[in-house]
């Protein structure tokens, strides 16, 4: 017998943000672990592929960080792993879906940063994630989710906002933040989308992580597709001699991008050779954990592309067995203490630094780890080692992140020295103002 449809949602108490000043906005971009290039690949990581409309927003926050939870009534449900028979989803259910980031009392977001920096209740933060929209009443989807370990009853997209796909008539499209990997052969319609996830088999198993010399490769694909644009653009003033200033400057973007497509290959598979002789000359192979620099207790398990680095670096990594359709992987203390990582990284990013390598030394719980007791607990500067952008595989600057661990493993092979030399090769080759802001640093 067909049931009637539900109203599932889960409410919780919401911030009125009429009329209030915005003090800040909070950009955030933590390593997102795992990046999802089709939509095929979302799919083994996901519990519910449902499209639905949104009807309601709701903005809270947990533990001093905004969320915005917003309600989806479903038009459709194209797979639910959860539960068979009356527990299954169905056309009219009403679900809530979790998004980080959205607007936070300004006195809750500088408590759970130590009273930094001193906001009141009558400020609110924008906090953002990669810069992905918040969602608004009406807004139609096709939503990828998984369950919220936050809120019980409560679902978040798979791969933070990889797997939203925004519904327009029949158009549909998903974000991507600027400077990360295109998405390959992502479907243009929805008719389209839900043929290739219904055809899918039960088995599907998503292809495997890019290596690192198809990061090269997207990467010069996407700089060569920039410059041809560019060509195509100021070709109608070839040959002219009066030109508006902005083909000079095109014309110098061009000559730039070639000089990345002529050079970097070359520096590129250097460095990662050099890497591989490195690892391969020792006998030296630590067990490696990359802890969320915000929830420590988050780790990058064997499906994320800091375990890629981890590996090429001549690490292994420690929590390698676990993995998740999310960003990280939530474990318990004692899961990292069967773990006992010989070293621990602590991931960084541009923005503030929430949990120190100092705060885990002094942590009672963590003083049985091998690498508590040896000290050998580090945090990765985003500014170095690009750990910060690890989840973006068309980004060369991923021999950031190996150079980096390298640093630390092979002290003696790979010093820290030629670690900065390498990287005033690499952004001089990608970077057209580096060397004169180099210059104005170290005048300055």
């Amino acid at each position: 017998m067909e049931r009637e449809p539900e109203d599932r949602t889960v409410t919780v108490e919401g911030l009125d943000i009429e009329g209030r000043p915005v003090a800040e906005t909070a950009s955030m971009n933590p390593d997102l672990g795992t990046s999802y290039l089709t939509p095929e690949s979302l799919v083994p990581d996901s519990q519910l592929i449902v499209h639905g409309t949104v009807t309601r927003v709701t903005c809270s926050d947990v533990d001093g960080d905004a969320v915005t939870l917003y309600d989806v009534e479903l038009e459709e449900v194209w797979l639910d792993d959860q539960a068979g028979g009356a527990g299954a989803l169905i056309p009219g259910d009403r679900i809530t879906v979790l998004q980080p980031g959205g607007y936070i009392p300004g006195d809750a977001f500088s408590a759970a940063r130590g009273g930094r920096p001193g906001y009141t209740s009558e400020d609110l933060v924008l906090q953002t994630y990669f810069g992905t929209p918040l969602p608004a009443v009406e807004d139609e989807y096709v939503l990828f989710l998984t369950e919220a370990s936050v809120f019980p009853g409560v679902y978040a997209v798979t791969g933070f906002y990889q797997g939203r796909f925004t519904v327009d008539g029949e158009s549909v499209s998903r974000y991507r933040p600027e400077g990360t990997a295109p998405y390959a052969d992502d479907a243009a319609t929805l008719s389209e989308l839900r043929a290739r996830i219904e055809a899918l088999p039960a088995d599907f198993v998503p292809p495997a992580l890019p290596g690192l010399d198809e990061v090269l490769d997207a990467y010069l694909a996407e700089i060569q597709q920039t410059a041809d644009s560019e060509r195509e653009a100021i070709r109608p003033y070839e040959g002219n001699a009066s030109k508006p200033p902005y083909v000079g400057s095109a014309e110098k973007d061009i000559a730039f991008y070639g000089q990345i497509i002529e050079k970097l290959p070359d520096f590129y598979h250097g460095v990662l050779s050099r890497a591989d002789e490195i690892a391969a000359g020792s006998d030296y192979h630590p067990s490696v954990l990359m802890l969320d620099q915000q929830t420590p207790d988050k780790v990058f398990g064997g499906n994320s592309f800091a375990s890629v680095i981890i590996e090429k670096a001549g690490g292994v990594n420690a929590a390698g067995a676990y993995s998740s359709g999310q960003p990280t992987v939530a474990v318990s203390i004692e899961q990292i203490l069967d773990m006992d990582p010989d070293i621990i990284f602590i991931s960084s990013s541009f923005t503030r630094d929430y949990y120190t390598a100092e705060d885990l030394l002094a942590d009672p719980a963590w003083q049985e780890l091998s690498a508590v007791k040896a000290g050998r607990v580090y945090e990765v500067d985003a500014e170095d080692a690009w750990f910060d952008s690890e989840h973006n595989p068309g980004n060369p600057a991923v021999w950031m992140g190996v150079g980096y661990l390298q640093t630390v493993l092979y002290p003696e092979a790979y010093t820290e020295e030629r670690f900065r030399e390498d990287m005033d090769t690499y952004y001089s080759i990608t970077d057209p103002m580096y060397e004169i802001n180099k210059a104005f640093r170290t005048n300055g």
